[in-house]
């Protein structure tokens, strides 16, 4: 039951892992439009009003 179990778990999670991402290169933009986008520790941590990147 438990061979069965971890059997079942393991087709998962190499399924999972196979079909997640996108495959290439890493490419960050850098076009203008992409400045004033939210950068991932802004969404973590957002800033007070006046420090928006539409202000600056």
């Amino acid at each position: 039951m438990k061979s069965a179990i971890l059997g079942s778990l393991l087709a998962l999670a190499i399924t999972m892992v196979m079909g997640c991402g996108m495959k290439g290169e890493l490419v960050l933009p850098t076009e203008p439009e992409s400045r004033d986008r939210a950068k991932f520790p802004d969404v973590l941590i957002p800033s007070s009003p006046s420090d928006s990147p539409a202000k600056r």
